[in-house]
């Protein structure tokens, strides 16, 4: 909640949203988003 809505975005753009607007998202939650290692996609996707 605190990176903002999540619905319509994926995991990275949401990451990428929160970094610009200075919300300090984990580095290291980054790194594994561009990884191949977890799911692109919302959790929320396609549930509401």
């Amino acid at each position: 909640m605190a990176y903002g809505p999540c619905i319509g975005l994926t995991r990275l753009d949401r990451w990428n949203r929160a970094n610009k607007l200075g919300l300090n998202p984990p580095k290291e939650v980054e790194a594994l988003l561009r990884s191949d290692k977890v799911r692109f996609d919302s959790l929320w996707d396609s549930r509401v």
